[in-house]
């Protein structure tokens, strides 16, 4: 996961893997108030992986992209809440540093820091 206010790009790709991207609206990261631990290295430019890079990813955002395209609202608001419990969980995934125990990030202490 990253921060697409950052200038980026893909320069170099090792695997035949496909590549999946979803991209999520500011004020939405902010809503999951998730700890800072993970939304700190994010909101700073830095990129934030999955040490165990689960295999159920690619099922999960196959069936996001039809939950989303398919116009009916209920599919909508449960790829946003699956969604939503998969950032949780890869927050939850990450080694938590002593300096970085802090509070949930809301976007008046982003501001704060900035």
């Amino acid at each position: 996961m990253f921060w697409a206010a950052i200038p980026h790009q893909i320069v170099q790709w090792e695997t035949t893997k496909p590549y999946y991207v979803a991209t999520l609206p500011l004020a939405w990261f902010f809503e999951l108030r998730i700890s800072g631990h993970f939304a700190h290295p994010i909101l700073a430019g830095k990129i934030v992986c999955d040490p165990e890079s689960p295999a159920g990813d690619k099922a999960r955002f196959s069936q996001w992209v039809t939950d989303l395209h398919s116009g009916n609202l209920s599919s909508e608001r449960a790829a946003h809440l699956e969604i939503q419990a998969r950032l949780v969980r890869l927050a939850l995934a990450l080694p938590v540093r002593q300096s970085d125990a802090a509070h949930p990030v809301s976007p008046a202490s982003s501001r704060a820091r900035s």
